[in-house]
C-alpha cells in the first residue's frame, strides 16, 4: 500500500514538474517553432439560383483547372434569351415592313412624276402640233403678220403648261426626297436598335456559358452539396475543391516565447518528415488570440500548450502536402 502511495506521489510530482517547466520545454529552442501546411479550399458557387442538370465529378476526384464540374440551368435566363431573340426578329420584320412601305411610296412618287411629265409632254406636243397647223392655215388665209399675232396665245398656253409641269415635278421631287430621308432615318434607327439588342443577347449568351461550371483551380473535389435535379440558391456553395499542395503555413508561437515576428518577415519552412523539402515563406499575419496548440504540434504531446497562430504564405514552387507538419526556422533563409 505504501509502495502504491509512493508511486502515486511520484507521478504527481512529475506532473507538477512538467507543468512548472512547460515554458522551458517549449521555449528553449526559440530559433524555430512548429506548424502545419494548410490550404484554403475553393468554394464553387453561382450568383443566381440554378437547377443542377448534371454533375461531371464525384467526391475525391482530382480535377485540372478549367475542368467541367457541373452543368446547370437557369429558367429566368432561358426566358430572357427567348425574349431577346424574339425582339431581334420583331425588329427585323418591322424594319423590313417599314422599308418596303417607304420604298413603295418612293416608287409611286417617281411614277407619278414620270406620268405627269408624260401627260404634260403630250399636251404640249398636241398644242405645238395644233399651233403649227393653225399657223399654216392662217398664213394662207390672213397673211404672215396676222398669223404671228394669233400664234402668241397658244405659245402662252404651252409655256404655262411647262411651268406647271416644273412646279409639280419639284413638289413630287421634294416628296421623294422626304421619303428618302425617312427611309434613311428608319435604317439608322433599326441599326441602333438591332445593335443594342444584339449586344444584350451576347451578354445573355455569355451568362449562359457561365452555367457550365468549371474548376477554378487544380485540386481534389472534397464535398458536393447538391445532387442532380436539385435547386441551388444564389451564392450557395455547390461543391468545394481543395488544392493538391499547401498554399500557406499555420505556425504556433508559444505565448511566452521571446521571438518577435512581424508581417513581411521571411522564414525558412522545412518538412518535419522530409528535411530535404524546404521553402522560404513570408509572414502575412500574427493571431491576436491565445489558442491551444494541436497535439501533433506540441513538442511534448502530453503537455497542453497555448500561444498565438502565425500565418506564413508559401511560393507556388513549394511542395508541402496539405496538413504536413513543418519546422519554421527564424534564421536568415538566404543560406538554404
Amino acid at each position: 500500500m505504501k509502495r502504491i502511495n509512493l508511486l502515486y506521489l511520484a507521478w504527481i510530482a512529475v506532473v507538477i514538474f512538467l507543468y512548472v517547466k512547460r515554458d522551458w520545454f517549449q521555449v528553449k529552442n526559440a530559433d524555430y517553432f512548429y506548424g502545419t501546411a494548410e490550404a484554403e479550399g475553393f468554394a464553387v458557387s453561382l450568383e443566381d439560383p440554378v437547377e443542377v442538370l448534371r454533375l461531371a465529378v464525384r467526391p475525391g476526384q482530382a480535377v485540372k483547372k478549367g475542368a467541367l464540374l457541373a452543368e446547370v440551368s437557369r429558367s429566368s435566363l432561358s426566358l430572357a434569351l427567348l425574349e431577346k431573340q424574339f425582339q431581334l426578329e420583331k425588329l427585323r420584320l418591322e424594319n423590313l415592313a417599314a422599308r418596303q412601305s417607304l420604298e413603295a411610296e418612293i416608287r409611286q412618287v417617281n411614277a407619278q412624276s414620270a406620268t405627269l411629265a408624260s401627260e404634260f409632254g403630250s399636251q404640249i406636243r398636241e398644242l405645238g402640233a395644233e399651233e403649227e397647223l393653225q399657223k399654216v392655215l392662217r398664213e394662207q388665209v390672213l397673211g404672215a403678220a396676222a398669223a404671228d399675232s394669233a400664234a402668241n396665245s397658244r405659245a402662252v398656253r404651252i409655256e404655262g403648261l411647262r411651268e406647271q409641269l416644273e412646279l409639280e415635278k419639284q413638289a413630287l421631287h421634294s416628296q421623294a426626297q422626304a421619303l428618302e430621308r425617312q427611309l434613311e432615318a428608319t435604317r439608322r434607327q433599326y441599326e441602333l436598335d438591332r445593335r443594342q439588342a444584339a449586344e444584350e443577347l451576347a451578354l445573355l449568351e455569355k451568362e449562359k456559358e457561365k452555367l457550365a461550371v468549371y474548376a477554378p483551380a487544380e485540386g481534389i473535389v472534397s464535398q458536393i452539396h447538391f445532387s442532380q435535379g436539385e435547386i441551388v440558391p444564389a451564392f450557395a456553395e455547390i461543391m468545394r475543391i481543395f488544392p493538391l499542395k499547401a498554399t500557406f503555413i499555420k505556425g504556433y508561437l508559444h505565448e511566452s516565447a521571446p521571438l518577435q515576428l512581424a508581417p513581411g518577415d521571411s522564414l525558412r519552412v522545412v518538412s518535419f518528415a522530409r528535411p530535404e523539402i524546404h521553402a522560404t515563406g513570408v509572414v502575412t499575419g500574427i493571431g491576436s488570440n491565445i489558442v491551444e496548440f494541436p497535439q501533433r504540434i506540441r513538442k511534448y504531446p502530453e503537455i497542453k500548450v497555448w500561444g498565438r497562430e502565425a500565418y506564413i504564405s508559401l511560393p507556388e514552387s513549394a511542395d508541402f502536402p496539405v496538413m504536413e507538419k513543418v519546422i519554421i526556422e527564424t534564421g536568415n533563409p538566404s543560406g538554404q
